[in-house]
């Protein structure tokens, strides 16, 4: 619903919107993720259902603050067909991170990694291509936060994000080193 070429569609309608320095990072990103999505590698993927939105404020908790425990997941927009990878950078753009930089907490993403790979251990290619991944996830959501701020939808409950919050996460998976799954 809400891939490539919906991005593509959508930057071209955000850009006149944009200063000179976003423009830039907006095409440099777009540029990298269409070469990605037409390598072999990208097909070998792994994916399946998928949640492509599953943020901090998309689950819900019960026990403690000391002992929390997931006791549901809602938001299934977006959820769809998708490459696992970028369900999981996802989460780390939004659970592994400081909120007011957008840099990785190394304690919390190598936590989430460790915890995903008991369940399924990530391919040579998901490795290879994890820093582009992130980049992606943080792309994406910085398009779809520019779109409804700029180009808003009539609606009554829909609050618009501010944009600025990915593009900082997307600057930072561009400009600093991050760690790599291990």
């Amino acid at each position: 619903m809400r891939g490539l070429s919906w991005w593509i569609e959508t930057a071209d309608r955000i850009l006149p919107y944009l200063n000179s320095s976003q423009k830039k990072l907006l095409k440099s990103s777009l540029r990298e993720q269409f070469l990605f999505s037409n390598k072999e590698e990208w097909e070998r993927l792994p994916k399946g259902p998928s949640h492509c939105d599953l943020f901090r404020d998309n689950v819900l908790f019960t026990g403690t603050l000391e002992n929390p425990i997931i006791s549901g997941i809602i938001d299934f927009y977006f959820a769809g067909y998708d490459k696992w990878l970028f369900d999981i950078a996802v989460c780390v753009n939004d659970w592994c991170i400081v909120q007011e930089t957008g840099e990785i907490i190394p304690e919390l993403f190598f936590s989430l990694i460790k915890s995903y790979e008991k369940i399924r251990p990530f391919t040579y290619e998901e490795r290879k291509f994890w820093p582009v991944m992130l980049r992606a996830a943080a792309l994406r959501f910085w398009l779809s936060r520019l779109y409804d701020f700029f180009l808003p939808r009539s609606s009554k409950i829909l609050k618009p994000h501010n944009p600025s919050h990915f593009e900082k996460i997307l600057i930072s998976r561009t400009s600093i080193q991050f760690p790599p799954i291990p």
